[in-house]
């Protein structure tokens, strides 16, 4: 090979490289396999508030799509991010999008924890949409499993930015203080604020949520762990069309809690 075509295969590939870096960020695939359906599960929560002269959806927290029905999906986000917060407005209006781009679709709120029970810090929000297929569910795993130094995948949208892909090492699998309930545990990566709610994943199923950082330290991020969420949602049926199925999928041993779903609108929770 001559030294002139060498120079030309050189100057070729720092043109290609040039033309990746400068790209759109559109152009840029998202990621693909057990990755990518963690990317394509996660939504921006969203709000307005008439109370705070927010009128029209600001971005707010993070979640994650946990369940398709035939007219909607049941999206699951931390119970901080809702109107139980003391800190945010009472006339709080929750929505949901794809991504900072895409119209938002108004939420129901179905369960709110944050509230009720101090051991959980969920909020269920069911969304009407007219494909629910375009919008991919992810399961729930277990943090039973979890050890310290397992790798976790989140994403969510920190500080109201675009969709963000974050890995992270799980630190600490301990009570954090005797103040704290178990089941929380500590994982060591870049999520912040706006990354509430995002669902904290391993093999590409859901194992806690983020839950809170500190502020102005680098410090390893809260996050709860599924388990007690998983217990709680395992008891929640959802009745749709006249017929009845489990909000998770599986078998359902008991209801305490039925979600009746019309064609646009929860009709009621019981």
């Amino acid at each position: 090979m001559s030294v002139e075509w060498k120079m030309k295969r050189r100057i070729l590939a720092a043109l290609a490289g040039l033309m990746l870096a400068c790209a759109p960020l559109g152009a840029i695939a998202p990621p693909s396999g057990r990755d990518g359906k963690v990317w394509r599960s996660s939504v921006l929560i969203e709000a307005t508030s008439a109370e705070a002269g927010i009128n029209t959806p600001k971005s707010l927290c993070s979640g994650n799509v946990i369940r398709r029905t035939k007219h909607g999906i049941i999206v699951m986000t931390a119970g901080h991010c809702g109107p139980a917060n003391p800190d945010l407005p009472d006339d709080l209006v929750l929505s949901v999008a794809h991504d900072i781009d895409t119209p938002p679709q108004t939420a129901t709120i179905l369960i709110d924890k944050m509230a009720t029970d101090e051991s959980l810090d969920v909020m269920l929000l069911y969304v009407p949409v007219a494909k629910p297929k375009d919008w991919q569910p992810i399961e729930l795993g277990s943090d039973s499993t979890l050890r310290v130094g397992d790798k976790t995948l989140t994403v969510g949208f920190p500080l109201t930015a675009a969709k963000v892909l974050s890995r992270g090492t799980v630190v600490s699998i301990e009570n954090l203080t005797k103040d704290w309930p178990k089941g929380y545990f500590l994982v060591d990566d870049t999520t912040t604020h706006g990354n509430s709610g995002s669902g904290v994943t391993k093999d590409g199923k859901i194992v806690g949520l983020v839950i809170m950082g500190v502020d102005g330290a680098n410090f390893p991020a809260v996050d709860e762990g599924i388990d007690n969420i998983r217990e709680m949602l395992g008891h929640v049926a959802i009745q749709e069309d006249g017929k009845t199925y489990p909000l998770l999928k599986g078998s359902l041993e008991s209801t305490k809690a039925l979600i009746v779903i019309g064609p646009a609108e929860v009709l009621s929770i019981r």
